[in-house]
């Protein structure tokens, strides 16, 4: 983006001093412009909401995080945001940062000028593999270090995990660009116990996200519609809501949303969103053991699992189970 170079733009590093330097930065502002409506462009436009400063996100997609949510759940997202006040603009690109030696104004696409104090792009990351080429290491299609279902690299000798190792899809077996912390512990686990002999392969990388936003917990778990359709499944859509306490008038209760995508042919999970109070988090958990273990739409719908007023759903009106009992309609 031309203007990059202007002081006041920052980027998310995990960099204690570069961190804390952004940190006095925003003591000063009172306008920010985030550049990017993923995880970590919503998540820190929520942070400086609450900290009462006025903040827009440029987004080029129609939706902030479109890249991991379905429509329906974006908008929930988006409507919080919009709710503390956030201005977002999306289906659009920041095509210039403006200003003398310091960054006043971002330029978009649709011609609008931005008056900003400070800039923070989010727009994701690329893996360094400087040393991994140096030492003549394979580099993959997602500009990972490549590596076999044990972690391995073209060298016996060396293994790979975390951010800088290519990852295969679980539902496709080709390479994707999903990076999360929960994947490079798990990519860990395996080549640690790998390295004295070959015991733990890696099955595949199946997605797994939450986040929280004004108070409204979503996350996900293995393929979206759109994902689906793009690795051409055939499937059906499960869905149920309903209070996340029982009965709903308990303290802290809040609605529990629950999509649920099984491939039609085999009748398998392969996907699940969710949204409501602190809960989803270890619900799309679940989702991922389930997607992992193969269940079935008739397994998720018989499945068993405890309950308690302060803490569940119904077990009456579980809502994955009768999302799943939804999705059993249909096949």
């Amino acid at each position: 983006i031309k203007g990059v170079d202007l002081e006041g733009i920052f980027t998310v590093k995990k960099d204690t001093g570069y961190l804390e330097g952004l940190m006095r930065a925003l003591e000063k502002a009172k306008e920010i412009v985030i550049v990017g409506g993923g995880f970590i462009g919503v998540e820190v436009a929520d942070e400086l909401a609450k900290r009462g400063l006025k903040v827009s996100i440029v987004e080029m997609l129609p939706h902030c995080l479109q890249l991991a949510f379905d429509e329906e759940f974006c908008v929930l997202a988006e409507n919080m945001l919009k709710n503390m006040n956030v201005n977002l603009v999306t289906n659009t690109l920041a095509e210039e940062f403006v200003g003398e030696g310091r960054v006043e104004k971002v330029r978009l696409s649709n011609g609008e000028l931005l008056k900003t104090d400070l800039v923070i792009i989010a727009i994701g990351t690329i893996p360094n593999t400087e040393l991994a080429s140096r030492a003549g290491l394979k580099i993959g299609a997602q500009k990972g270090i490549w590596v076999d279902e044990y972690m391995k690299t073209v060298d016996e000798n060396i293994f790979a995990a975390g951010d800088c190792a290519e990852k295969t899809s679980f539902f496709t077996k080709k390479p994707t660009a999903l990076r999360l912390a929960s994947i490079a512990t798990m990519e860990a686990r395996i080549a640690g116990a790998n390295v004295f002999g070959l015991k733990r392969k890696n099955i595949g990388a199946i997605g797994c996200f939450s986040t929280i936003v004004g108070g409204l917990a979503l996350g996900v778990a293995g393929l979206t519609e759109n994902a689906a359709k793009s690795a051409g499944f055939n499937y059906v859509v499960g869905k149920a809501s309903g209070p996340d306490r029982h009965p709903a008038a308990m303290p802290g209760c809040k609605e529990l949303k629950v999509k649920l995508l099984f491939d039609k042919n085999t009748e398998k999970l392969i996907g699940g969103q969710v949204a409501g109070g602190v809960s989803v988090a270890e619900i799309v958990n679940m989702l991922t053991v389930m997607i992992s273990r193969g269940f079935t739409a008739e397994e998720v719908a018989t499945m068993q699992f405890g309950t308690h007023p302060a803490l569940t759903c119904s077990p009456i009106t579980y809502t994955v189970v009768v999302a799943a009992e939804n999705a059993l309609q249909q096949l």
